[in-house]
């Protein structure tokens, strides 16, 4: 059972992934940043996982920004910020 929601998640955050490349399908990103939390997280273990995913089929460098984050409206702030 554990395996099967990892796997649905980790489907479900590439497809919001690769919604989010669309637009520019004629480029792809130099490289993408996750939040990933304190290392041995759920969040961390998480973004590894979709870091060498994306890294392993399609070539794209994953930078995993740990440390501590106010939680889910500044996650939502950093990415309407651009960052």
């Amino acid at each position: 059972m554990i395996k099967t929601t990892h796997r649905l998640v980790l489907l479900c955050a590439l497809c919001l992934l690769l919604a989010g490349l669309l637009p520019s399908c004629n480029s792809k990103p130099r490289s993408i940043r996750i939040a990933a939390g304190r290392q041995g997280s759920v969040y961390y273990q998480v973004g590894s996982v979709i870091a060498d995913m994306l890294w392993k089929e399609l070539r794209i460098p994953v930078e995993l920004e740990t440390g501590i984050r106010t939680g889910t409206i500044a996650n939502c702030r950093l990415l309407l910020s651009g960052e």
